[in-house]
């Protein structure tokens, strides 16, 4: 069995219990998703530019024995070490960001949504500008029976 490595040799994926890296026998950087690893690619940007890359990442994560879905801004900026090239990674989790920037403020009565200018626009145009989402309008059942109290479908219409 292998002398368990200090926390300076370890591999990223190690340190922060990647479910990819303990999904193969060969640990951090032997699965086939380890290729698209956002440590190992910005890493390799940095030491290729010789610059600083930032950027965030969602990464899946074995916490406390179970799985969970973390977000991270990452920063990798390279810097000389005994004539080695060596890396500063830094890990933020902004976890709790992303979740708080996924709530939508929408009015209780009207369901106007409000938006970064702090404008009140419709649901469907707010949505339309943020996602790839179409819509087509329609009526449901309750709104039909009050906007058009004398319309009755007919039997054989389908219902939603």
């Amino acid at each position: 069995m292998p002398e368990p490595r200090g926390l300076s040799q370890k591999l990223p994926g190690e340190i922060l219990h990647c479910l990819n890296a303990g999904s193969t026998v060969g640990g951090c950087g032997t699965s086939t998703a380890c290729a698209d690893c956002v440590i190992r690619s910005m890493v390799r940007q940095a030491g290729q530019r010789q610059s600083v890359h930032r950027q965030t990442s969602r990464m899946q994560l074995l916490v406390g024995g179970k799985e969970r879905e973390v977000w991270y801004a990452v920063t990798v900026a390279p810097f000389p070490y005994r004539r080695l090239g060596a890396y500063l990674v830094m890990l933020e989790d902004i976890s709790e960001l992303v979740v708080l920037r996924s709530i939508i403020p929408i009015c209780a009565q009207c369901r106007k949504i409000r938006n970064e200018a702090n404008v009140w626009e419709q649901a469907d145009s707010y949505l339309a500008r943020k996602t790839p989402l179409e819509f087509s309008h329609g009526l449901c059942p309750d709104c039909m029976a009050r906007v058009y109290p004398d319309y009755r479908p007919p039997k054989d219409a389908p219902s939603d």
